[in-house]
């Protein structure tokens, strides 16, 4: 994927909401935020880069499925779906 041919639209708010976690994750994340110093919030941040970098390899390939069901490169159809999540922006 060539990340100079995808247009990233102007977007102010880029914080993301997640469900609730269950019982026992919400005190691991307590505890490994306190053994790190970090805020909750860090260590989710951490977690969220962590598996966009670890899985972006897999996302890809169906982001080139799905290119190729719309007929267009693959940097297209990464910029149409991030347009239509933030509703057309």
């Amino acid at each position: 994927m060539d990340w100079d041919k995808v247009s990233i639209p102007q977007i102010d708010n880029t914080k993301v909401q997640i469900q609730k976690l269950g019982g026992l994750d919400y005190c691991k994340l307590i505890v490994i935020a306190n053994l790190m110093a970090q805020s909750q919030s860090q260590i989710g941040q951490t977690a969220l880069y962590t598996y966009l970098q670890e899985t972006w390899a897999q996302h890809e390939e169906r982001l080139t499925v799905e290119a190729n069901k719309r007929g267009i490169s693959i940097e297209e159809c990464f910029t149409e779906i991030v347009k239509e999540a933030l509703g057309g922006k």
